[in-house]
Order: C-alpha cells, then sequence, then structure tokens
C-alpha cells in the first residue's frame, strides 16, 4: 500500500446509513447490495490519507480527505483475486450508455455483461490485468457513485451476454468485498467478509 495511505476502521450503523443513500435505487445491483448483503457477518473501513480526524472519517459526501488513492484501492482488488481465484470481481458502469447504445458504438468491453439495460463489468482472476481494472474503475466511477463488488457467486452468462436479477441477489449474498465510492470521489468505503 502507498506510504501516505492509512486504513481506518468505520463504524457499521454511520457507514450503513450512508450507503444506503448511496446504493439504494441508483441501479439493480447497488439495491441488492444495499438489501442482501449480510453486512452483520463482516466489518466496515476506509482508506485515507493522514491526518484523518474522527469527524472527517464519516463526512462521507465531503471531499479534502487526502489524495486519490485509486492505485492502493486496484492494488487490494488484485491482491484478493489473486488470493482467492475463486471470486468474481463486479464493476457497475454508471457513466456509460446503455447495453444496446454502446452495443452499436462498440464500446463494450470483452467483461461487459447485461442486466436489462445496465451493464456490468466481471472480471476474474483470470481476465484481470492493470489496465481492465483500471478502465473498469473508470467506467464505474462517477463523483457521486462507484462501485466494484468481489463475490463467491457464480452468475450464469448467457449467449447474449447477459445476466439476471437472480444473479445480483446471488452476487450481493455472496458478497467478500464491497467497495463503494465515497469521500467526494477520493476515496471509498469498504467493507468485508470476515470469513470467506
Amino acid at each position: 500500500m502507498l506510504d501516505n495511505v492509512h486504513q481506518y476502521p468505520l463504524e457499521a450503523d454511520k457507514t450503513l446509513l450512508y450507503l444506503q443513500q448511496n446504493l439504494e435505487n441508483t441501479n439493480s445491483l447497488s439495491t441488492k447490495i444495499y438489501q442482501q448483503t449480510p453486512f452483520e457477518k463482516g466489518s466496515f473501513y476506509t482508506l485515507l490519507g493522514e491526518h484523518i480526524s474522527p469527524d472527517q472519517l464519516y463526512e462521507f459526501m465531503h471531499g479534502g480527505v487526502g489524495a486519490k488513492i485509486r492505485n492502493a484501492v486496484l492494488d487490494v482488488v488484485k491482491k484478493e483475486l489473486q488470493e482467492h481465484p475463486d471470486l468474481i470481481c463486479v464493476f457497475d458502469n454508471i457513466n456509460g450508455p446503455s447495453y444496446e447504445e454502446a452495443l452499436k458504438q462498440g464500446k463494450l468491453l470483452e467483461v461487459d455483461v447485461q442486466c436489462g439495460e445496465e451493464i456490468y463489468s466481471i472480471v476474474t482472476k483470470k481476465t484481470s490485468s492493470d489496465k481492465l481494472l483500471k478502465l473498469c474503475f473508470s467506467y464505474s466511477n462517477a463523483c457521486w457513485h462507484s462501485l466494484c463488488v468481489l463475490s463467491k457467486a457464480s452468475p450464469i452468462i448467457r449467449e447474449n451476454r447477459s445476466i439476471t436479477e437472480a444473479d445480483l441477489i446471488s452476487i450481493a449474498q455472496e458478497a467478500y468485498l464491497v467497495i463503494a465510492g465515497a469521500y467526494d470521489g477520493e476515496s471509498f468505503v469498504f467493507w468485508k467478509r470476515k470469513a470467506l
């Protein structure tokens, strides 16, 4: 991890309130994560710069908490995929067009799938690379929302590159690590299951 990036534990009740505001009704996966992930089976934390006050930890909607930590987050995702090759990493594509529009424009990634009109990128240990992970994070990142989920679920990807709402529920219920954008896009809130 980067020298100036530190891990800070977060209280569950305050963090869940933020996740409700950030995830619920944003898209199907975000809603399923908030509603179906067993948050009581893990703990919350964040990665921020040095010299953060206790009050700043819970100002999830505000920036000014240190340098962007994208590389540290990429390292976390890569490490988890290496240590747990059965995990999948799912990104929501909040910044892009609908699936049909992206298909027409030739803007789909080889790891993209559709659920209704929404696009999700599903990366595995086998398909992951620094370039692909950075691209998926950029498609998922807005100052008000970003979501990356590492899960034990194994969604069935159909011939038309689609998954179902049931697959999203499984991804949420089997989540191992949830990474949600916070701090005005400068960092993330993490939830990690205690045992895989």
